[in-house]
């Protein structure tokens, strides 16, 4: 009942005019029933066309996204908000009001890196970064913690790093260099001259992520940083970065290509001359990672590397 039914509306549907409409046939009739037959093709025909027209609109639709490239943010455009946030800050009428923290506890997420001032049992400082809570601080070993990082253009961090020449020295790199789902950009580096208390900008801004700072053990303004770039899209802000002035100038002593970072810098021990640097194709779009080594000898400023 249900198809004769259909085959009623289709009939009733795509029947010939008045004027031009053939003697009715009966419903037992082969005739009737070649027509009901034309007429469900003619839908069916009629569906096919508007599917393959909604699908080819989708696929130009997809193709004209595919082609416009996706850009970060102007690093320049984020730290110039931030200036307009604490300009809102110190204007705001509620500037005065203090936050009473509920919870929960666990608000700074994971940590990413570690800083312990040595020597120990002269030293009880330890910093702790974490991937979106800032950088905290103890000064008795862990007893009591504080935050030192949390008013900030990013409270991203991916690294810490104490001067083994001056315990108040401390560097740190914002933008964790873990790929993650809710992974954060950072904004460039940061040093303080006084243990945290003050933090200055000191550059790479474009990095977005950095994963290691390695600072000379003797020259606190010779500076290494490993960054690994832009996580969403591809830049030229990758690789190693060398300061000797405490980060006022910076030279790129090793770069691959924009869409291989540095993921990692370790230093001789023996040789503050020698550092190596691991290299990662880190871009996420389809999960593509690539690996490479490379051994960097620091002699006179000029690097001489080898794959």
């Amino acid at each position: 009942m249900a198809s004769l039914r259909l085959a009623e509306i289709l009939r009733a549907r795509f029947a010939p005019s008045a004027s031009r409409a053939p003697a009715a046939f009966p419903k037992s009739s082969p005739v009737g029933h070649q027509e009901r037959f034309t007429a469900f093709r003619k839908l069916a025909l009629k569906f096919f066309i508007a599917f393959i027209l909604f699908a080819a609109i989708l696929l130009g639709a997809g193709a004209e996204q595919a082609s416009q490239r996706v850009t970060s943010s102007d690093p320049a455009l984020r730290l110039k908000g931030f200036e307009q946030h604490q300009q809102m800050k110190l204007a705001s009428p509620f500037k005065d009001l203090k936050w009473q923290f509920l919870g929960p506890k666990n608000v700074s997420g994971r940590c990413t890196d570690i800083a312990v001032v040595a020597p120990k049992g002269k030293n009880y400082t330890i910093y702790v970064a974490t991937a979106s809570g800032g950088l905290w601080k103890t000064d008795n070993e862990a007893t009591t913690w504080e935050p030192v990082f949390d008013q900030a253009p990013s409270t991203a961090i991916g690294d810490v790093a104490a001067a083994p020449s001056n315990p108040n020295i401390v560097w740190i790199g914002t933008g964790e260099a873990n790929i993650f789902r809710s992974s954060q950009a950072g904004i460039g580096v940061y040093k303080s001259l006084d243990a945290g208390k003050i933090w200055q900008h000191v550059g790479l801004a474009d990095t977005y992520t950095i994963p290691r700072i390695i600072i000379h053990p003797t020259n606190p303004d010779i500076v290494y940083v490993a960054a690994s770039g832009h996580e969403w899209t591809t830049n030229a802000e990758r690789g190693v970065y060398k300061t000797t002035d405490g980060g006022k100038t910076w030279q790129k002593i090793l770069y691959s290509n924009e869409k291989t970072g540095a993921i990692d810098l370790v230093m001789d021990p023996m040789d503050a001359n020698t550092l190596y640097a691991a290299t990662w194709q880190r871009t996420r779009l389809k999960w593509i990672v690539g690996t490479g080594r490379h051994h960097d000898q620091q002699e006179g400023g000029t690097a001489e590397l080898s794959a």
